[in-house]
């Protein structure tokens, strides 16, 4: 009978509230859709201090992330984070702004609940390779 009146967006903003209230959690949302990344994950991903600009580095790891499945790219381009599954893997990318020319970029996967850092750091230096094509 309550589930008649359920809103969609009502589930984002429940998922909002108890992000928020994680402190260990970084709530990033786009079009009610929500990328929630965990100290848990910032730990077992893969980190390259790049020496590119922010939005550059971005827009790299957005294509390669296009590139990489066929289906739904979540993104958060306020928080410059983007997720997909491919191949039963679940692949999300932060870019972190270091300074005006200096960014870090963070590439996690798991697979059935697993971090899985060997495939993080193949995804990672396709974005990097990406970047290098691009500044050439």
């Amino acid at each position: 009978m309550a589930l008649r009146n359920f809103h969609p967006r009502l589930a984002g903003l429940a998922l909002a509230g108890f992000a928020l209230a994680t402190p260990s959690c970084i709530l990033a949302s786009a079009a009610g859709l929500a990328v929630v990344t965990t100290q848990e994950f910032v730990d077992h991903a893969t980190t390259i201090i790049m020496e590119h600009p922010t939005q550059r580095v971005w827009e790299s790891t957005v294509d390669v992330f296009h590139d990489q499945t066929s289906g739904r790219v979540t993104l958060d381009e306020a928080n410059r984070t983007v997720q997909i599954n491919s191949r039963g893997t679940e692949f999300t990318a932060m870019v972190e702004t270091l300074d005006v020319k200096r960014c870090k970029l963070i590439v996690g996967a798991r697979r059935y609940a697993v971090y899985q850092r060997e495939l993080a750091e193949k995804l990672a230096v396709r974005i990097k390779h990406r970047i290098e094509l691009v500044t050439e």
